[in-house]
């Protein structure tokens, strides 16, 4: 069936809900590993020509721990934990008996890849940054992944899980990456994330906010003089320099990072920092703010610390008294 030409007609998509049960029965039929689900946030696609299925694609969560992947993005295992949820792993791949068109897989890999960030999006509510997958290299080369500009890494140790246990199984699997977006790395290793990759990280960083005892810190900074000529003042210097160290605090570094934290800040958020607007201060606004006061930073940074600090004893105190009262 068909020829090199027909590559330009080959057309990628997830597949529809009437689909399912169609697709994991050509999986299982057609696939070496057969198929019993997928693990994780998953998505499935098919590439049709001229309405025929061709080839079937399966994503799903990516591999916890693989120490050619994570050397390659520069992960320690913390960050790791955080961020694994930005990675997709390509667990299923297969051409469809019949099919005779030259460079079909490689093209059927770019055509997913360009749509699949978005997808991810869509379905899952965040994007995915980098793709994997493993390839068993007593039985392939990998050539399609090549073909398709994916990065090899390196081999895998050779283990597997099975039954909740790490076991060795003697067959090494060959590791392929995918970068997404143009720093994908820098995503994944950084500081903070930028406020559009996944509402639900940022609800974890709001609900530790929502504990945070910001208004004894904004007492601590109204007293401090604002060093700007008042006339222009969008944001005051509680808020700004409130935003500021609360972001430091969660682990934001440097300005993008402090700005990008408060980009996730909700109105109401806003609202404890003595705000009227509806929008945080922008990156600009931190830094001019931040470099006007550098010499006073360190003093609110201490007093925030300290805040916290007994926050955090008295958690432990009452959880104590709960725990004698049990």
């Amino acid at each position: 069936m068909g020829s090199a030409g027909d590559l330009g007609s080959v057309i990628v998509r997830p597949i529809r809900s009437d689909e399912t049960q169609r697709w994991a029965q050509y999986m299982q039929q057609h696939h070496y590993l057969g198929y019993a689900g997928i693990a994780g946030r998953a998505l499935r696609y098919v590439a049709t020509l001229e309405e025929q299925w061709v080839a079937l694609l399966g994503w799903g969560s990516a591999a916890f721990k693989c120490g050619a992947r994570d050397r390659y993005i520069g992960w320690d295992a913390e960050t790791r934990t955080k961020r694994l949820y930005l990675l997709a792993n390509n667990v299923r791949f297969a051409v469809l008996p019949g099919v005779e068109v030259k460079n079909l897989a490689s093209k059927v890999l770019s055509l997913n890849l360009r749509r699949l960030a978005g997808d991810y999006r869509k379905i899952h509510g965040h994007p995915v940054v980098l793709a994997e997958t493993f390839v068993d290299v007593g039985k392939f080369l990998g050539t399609c992944y090549r073909a398709a500009n994916w990065r090899y890494l390196g081999l895998t140790r050779g283990y597997g899980k099975s039954g909740g246990r790490w076991r060795y199984h003697g067959q090494p699997k060959a590791v392929y990456a995918y970068p997404l977006c143009r720093d994908a790395r820098e995503v994944l290793t950084g500081d903070l994330l930028p406020a559009d990759y996944g509402a639900f990280v940022r609800e974890g960083s709001m609900r530790a906010l929502r504990e945070f005892p910001i208004e004894g810190l904004m007492q601590q900074i109204r007293q401090l003089r604002d060093p700007r000529k008042p006339r222009g003042i969008r944001h005051p210097l509680e808020v700004v320099m409130g935003i500021a160290i609360c972001a430091v605090l969660c682990g934001a570094r440097g300005f993008r990072g402090i700005a990008d934290w408060a980009a996730g800040l909700r109105v109401q958020d806003l609202q404890r920092f003595g705000s009227r607007r509806e929008q945080p201060p922008s990156e600009p606004t931190i830094r001019r703010m931040m470099q006007a006061v550098d010499a006073k930073l360190g003093a609110w940074i201490l007093v925030s610390l300290r805040c916290s600090r007994n926050q955090e004893e008295s958690k432990h105190n009452e959880s104590r008294k709960s725990g004698v009262r049990g």
